[in-house]
C-alpha cells in the first residue's frame, strides 16, 4: 500500500466516521475531490472500503436508502480509534479561527467542546497557534465568500508563522498581466473576499485579494517582523481591509428614523456616540478606509437618512461615488 493511498484511506475513514447517518458512493466522491483533489470511481471506493476493513481492521457498515425504484446505500463507520481522532495543529487552529467568528450558539458551543475534548499542546505549538488566530482577522459579518486554493493557504499560513517571504503572481483588478511579488507576509482579512496583509522593504503594508495571487510559494528568506507592529490595531485603523488613504476625524449624523438601529451598530472601534434633542445621533470615528465607509453609507438602510458633516474630504469622495453609480442606469 502506497504512503498515498493510505492517505486517500485515512481520510475516507476520517469522513465516514463523520457523518451519523452515512454517505452513499457519490457524496463519498464529492468529500474525497474537496479533501484530497481526488475524484475516485464507484469502484475504486469499493476496493478502498475493502482495504479500510481488510487492511486496517475497521469495521463499517450501511443502511438501505432512497425508495422503491431507486435505492441506495449509505455507508459509516460507527466506531474509531481514539488517536485518529485527533486534530492536527493546522485543523485546530482553523476552528478555532472559525468559533472566534461565530455569534454565540449552538454551532459555536459545539465546536468548542470538540477542541475541548482534544488532547492540551505543547507550550510552542500553543504560542505558534494563538499568532496565526491573531493575525488572521474577519472584518465584517455574514455575507457572500470567495473560495480559496487549500494549498495557497497553508503556504501563507506557514509564511506567516515561520517568518518566511512569500513569492507570488499577482494580476490586480483591470490588469493585463500577472506580475510577480515577493513580499513580508504579516496576516490575513476576511470580508466578502480574503487580503493577504504584506509589506516590502520599509514601504508600508499593503493588502493583496487572494483570488487573484497564483503560484504562491513559501521562499527561504526569512525577516524579522517590524518591531512594536501590533496586527489588530492597524487593521483597527481601517473601517475595512484598504489602509492607503488618509487617516480622518469623521462625523456623521444619522435622522431620527434611523437613529436607534444606528446606534445599535458598531461601525468602527475608534466611535463616538452622542444623541441629539431631535432623536438623531452624531457618531465620530478616527480611521482609514473611506471607500468601504461610503459603502456602507449608501446601504439602502441609510440612504435620505444619513448626513456626512465632516470632514470636507469624505463629502468630496461620496460625491464622486455616487456619480460613478449613476453610469448603472
Amino acid at each position: 500500500m502506497s504512503y498515498m493511498s493510505l492517505r486517500h484511506l485515512m481520510s475516507l475513514v476520517v469522513i465516514l466516521k463523520g457523518r451519523s447517518t452515512g454517505l452513499t458512493y457519490k457524496e463519498m466522491q464529492e468529500e474525497l475531490n474537496w479533501k484530497e483533489g481526488i475524484k475516485p470511481t464507484v469502484r475504486t471506493l469499493q476496493r478502498m472500503l475493502e482495504k479500510i476493513r481488510d487492511d486496517l481492521g475497521l469495521d463499517w457498515d450501511y443502511v438501505e436508502g432512497g425508495n422503491y425504484h431507486h435505492k441506495e446505500r449509505k455507508y459509516m463507520i460507527r466506531e474509531l480509534p481514539q488517536y485518529m481522532a485527533v486534530l492536527d495543529p493546522r485543523e485546530r487552529v482553523a476552528i478555532e479561527m472559525h468559533i472566534k467568528e461565530l455569534e454565540r450558539g449552538t454551532l459555536r458551543e459545539a465546536l468548542t467542546k470538540v477542541v475541548a475534548g482534544q488532547e492540551p499542546l505543547s507550550t510552542s505549538l500553543t504560542m505558534n497557534l494563538e499568532q496565526l488566530i491573531e493575525q488572521t482577522l474577519h472584518a465584517g459579518k455574514a455575507q457572500p465568500r470567495t473560495q480559496y486554493d487549500r494549498n495557497q493557504m497553508r503556504n501563507i499560513e506557514t509564511a506567516i508563522q515561520a517568518s518566511f517571504e512569500l513569492s507570488f503572481k499577482y494580476r490586480s483588478q483591470g490588469a493585463k498581466k500577472a506580475l510577480q511579488r515577493q513580499v513580508r507576509p504579516i496576516g490575513v482579512v476576511y470580508n466578502r473576499f480574503a487580503y493577504l496583509i504584506a509589506a516590502t522593504g520599509n514601504k508600508e503594508a499593503v493588502s493583496y485579494r487572494m483570488d487573484m495571487l497564483q503560484d504562491v510559494k513559501v521562499t527561504d528568506i526569512g525577516f524579522v517582523p517590524p518591531e512594536g507592529f501590533n496586527f489588530k490595531n492597524w487593521v483597527n485603523e481601517s473601517f475595512g481591509v484598504f489602509h492607503g488613504d488618509e487617516l480622518l476625524d469623521i462625523q456623521i449624523r444619522f435622522a431620527p428614523d434611523v437613529s436607534e438601529r444606528a446606534s445599535k451598530i458598531t461601525f468602527h472601534p475608534t466611535q463616538e456616540q452622542r444623541r441629539q434633542r431631535d432623536g438623531s445621533i452624531i457618531i465620530k470615528m478616527q480611521c482609514r478606509g473611506h471607500r468601504e465607509l461610503i459603502w456602507e453609507l449608501m446601504h439602502p438602510d441609510w440612504l435620505g437618512f444619513v448626513q456626512i458633516e465632516s470632514p470636507d474630504r469624505l463629502k468630496e469622495e461620496y460625491a464622486e461615488q455616487l456619480a460613478r453609480a449613476k453610469t448603472a442606469v
